[in-house]
């Protein structure tokens, strides 16, 4: 992605808080953002997860609802803004008579304007303040004074996605909420498909129009297959009902209650579906392995082929005169192997030479010997390097031969489920018609259920061609993001590996895999620890989720600015995940993104761990500064009584940042 295509993303200047009662002790608060981190550290129940919604909320109109799935940036925002979860999420943290005078007021830069405004807690949809101006020479681009609260919030969203060089506010709202913020719903954009092949997408500079049209073909995808997946369903109960009125209704006598027999009949399906699952878990977990074996296979012949290359050009260097063939012939014959003279002479003569280190042939002496220790340590290189393979080999062929062996176990389940299945439904057919219909009445004629089966199947047909044109039409789209992302992997895989380093103590590797599956098409980032592939979210730990998927937004963030763009990232630190082990490493991977003139807004709680003390001491006053949530807002009953370990934790923060190395 060249430069002209990276975003132009709000830097902060300042962000005021007016009447926001939540804050008891200091309801209107002021935070300038200095350049790198500013840090919000307080304690449980003051206020700091909130502090960040109210940010985002400031410059989007929306606070993010936990926990709803995300589908795509168009329907996200139309539906966050029909919802009342941004009124509810206040509720309660304003008091009533503050709720008309409470606001935010925020101000930031993107490109060469600076915004300032103010938008009311309980006015998503409205700006009571707006002023952009050019930075370059001061002058006013937009007055907001003399428009409505509606016009300014709409001149904003169209002056700032300019600016930012998106194709939409949908967008920036997005990125700002989904990929720039960690927030306390510890959302997962590593392991959400949807939202990451989004993120991708405007990462590695797709042109945001086709970004749109992809999120539509997915959604019409999707669309499409439940409507397939739906007249199917309803095809499958239409068969039932005809088979079973060509004999008499009636339920079987050895059958006294139909809820549990069909409570079991839910239970062999459930049980049939989850063994599927788990052979196809199994099966993606063996093509893994088998691929790094395969790579270590074709590395281990490669050793072997330099092992040979080097073993034989050390013999020829060390190789001896008397062992030439013409030189030998003739020894062993008192006969010269050139011109024929048989001789004991000759012998002598050879013999002479050689140890007066003289050829015999041209008489030119004949260099000593020489032990070439490169020569010799090479070959010892190389020859580890094969034992090691070759112990990997083995181990991977161990773990080939298990799943294997696991995976047929499943099938063999599977096949056994299956058949007990079909007993069942075969046995209790009629009662099962029963359940599924509740029919106690006359039954439609077969000639009806016919044709309403006919014109079932046939909207199933049309809906499933429907999806997978769309399919073939978003494949296109994906098909210039893997050239994009090939471009870009050679800046932005190297990010991550780096910071994900930082945390983990260990190497990490990140691959992309591009599906073309109908179920799950797009973009899937796969992780990779110790040369192990780890597909899914919980063959991590919790907090390695947490803090591998914030390494892997700072990469994205990173990469998607302008040279001379800071990027900015709201973390709400998950601390309670880390044991003390890490707590160190998360302060280094944090300081890190600082150090190449990135942002941070963090909150994080007051308390012994090393993070903030590690973060102070890499960074120093020059590039942290610390807000102490406790002066913002009463303390509780236990708080209070432990003031003392507050101030002690915070002066200890204080220190590390006078005494940075």
């Amino acid at each position: 992605m060249e430069n002209g295509n990276r975003l132009n993303l709000p830097k902060i200047l300042n962000i005021r808080l007016n009447n926001f009662s939540l804050y008891t002790l200091k309801p209107n608060i002021s935070i300038e953002m200095k350049q790198g981190v500013v840090c919000l550290a307080g304690a449980n129940g003051l206020g700091k997860s909130t502090f960040i919604a109210a940010v985002n909320y400031a410059l989007t109109g929306i606070v993010r609802e936990p926990y709803r799935k995300f589908e795509s940036v168009e329907d996200y925002y139309k539906d966050a803004l029909s919802r009342t979860y941004s009124d509810q999420y206040f509720e309660g943290r304003i008091n009533e008579t503050d709720r008309d005078e409470a606001s935010l007021s925020i101000k930031f830069q993107s490109d060469d304007s600076i915004y300032s405004l103010t938008r009311g807690v309980f006015e998503p949809e409205q700006l009571q303040e707006l002023m952009i101006i050019n930075s370059k020479n001061g002058k006013v681009i937009f007055d907001g004074s003399m428009a409505t609260p509606n016009e300014r919030n709409s001149e904003y969203k169209i002056r700032l996605t300019k600016d930012i060089g998106l194709n939409s506010f949908q967008q920036y709202v997005f990125l700002q909420l989904f990929v720039f913020t960690f927030d306390e719903s510890r959302f997962l954009l590593l392991w959400d498909r949807r939202a990451l092949n989004t993120a991708i997408h405007l990462c590695v500079g797709a042109d945001f129009k086709k970004v749109q049209e992809s999120e539509k073909l997915l959604r019409e995808m999707d669309r499409a297959g439940s409507r397939a997946r739906n007249y199917n369903w309803q095809a499958t109960s239409i068969r039932g009902e005809i088979t079973a009125i060509q004999e008499a209704l009636g339920v079987p006598s050895n059958i006294k209650n139909l809820e549990e027999l069909g409570t079991q009949h839910e239970q062999l399906q459930n049980e049939l579906s989850q063994i599927e699952k788990q052979i196809e878990q199994r099966k993606e977990f063996l093509n893994d392995t088998q691929l790094t074996w395969s790579e270590a296979n074709s590395k281990y012949a490669s050793l072997q082929i330099s092992y040979n290359k080097e073993f034989a050009f050390r013999i020829q260097k060390q190789k001896r005169v008397e062992f030439n063939p013409v030189i030998a012939s003739s020894l062993a014959d008192s006969k010269c192997a050139i011109c024929g003279n048989h001789s004991d002479n000759i012998t002598k003569t050879i013999k002479s030479r050689i140890e007066n280190r003289k050829c015999p042939l041209c008489d030119s002496t004949i260099p000593e010997p020489n032990e070439d220790q490169s020569s010799l340590d090479e070959l010892k290189e190389i020859d580890r390097k094969i034992s090691e393979l070759k112990t990997g080999i083995s181990s991977f062929l161990k773990t080939i031969e298990r799943i294997t062996g696991e995976i047929r176990a499943l099938e063999k389940s599977h096949d056994l489920k299956y058949e007990l299945l079909e007993q069942f439904e075969k046995e209790n057919e009629k009662a099962i018609y029963q359940i599924r219909n509740k029919a106690n009445g006359a039954v439609a004629a077969l000639k009806s259920k016919r044709e309403i089966l006919h014109d079932l199947l046939k909207k199933k047909k049309i809906a499933y061609d429907e999806r997978d044109k769309k399919k073939n039409e978003y494949l296109d789209i994906q098909r210039e993001l893997e050239r994009l992302y090939s471009e870009a992997q050679e800046k932005f895989v190297p990010m991550f590996r780096e910071l994900a380093f930082l945390f983990l103590g260990i190497p990490v590797d990140i691959r992309v895999e591009f599906s073309t599956s109908i179920d799950s098409p797009g973009v899937s980032l796969i992780l990779e620890l110790h040369g192990i592939v780890r597909r899914q979210d919980q063959q991590l730990s919790e907090s390695q989720r947490f803090f591998v998927d914030i390494a892997l937004r700072m990469a994205i963030a990173q990469y998607m600015v302008r040279g001379n763009i800071n990027a900015s990232l709201f973390i709400d630190t998950p601390e309670g995940s880390l044991d003390i082990a890490y707590e160190s490493r998360v302060g280094q991977m944090f300081a890190a993104f600082v150090r190449r003139k990135n942002n941070l807004l963090i909150t994080a709680n007051i308390n012994s761990s090393q993070i903030l003390l590690k973060l102070a001491s890499e960074c120093g006053h020059e590039n942290m500064i610390l807000y102490k949530m406790t002066n913002w807002t009463e303390l509780s009953e236990v708080q209070e009584k432990e003031d003392d370990l507050f101030n002690k934790a915070l002066q200890d923060i204080e220190n590390a940042l006078i005494s940075r190395k």
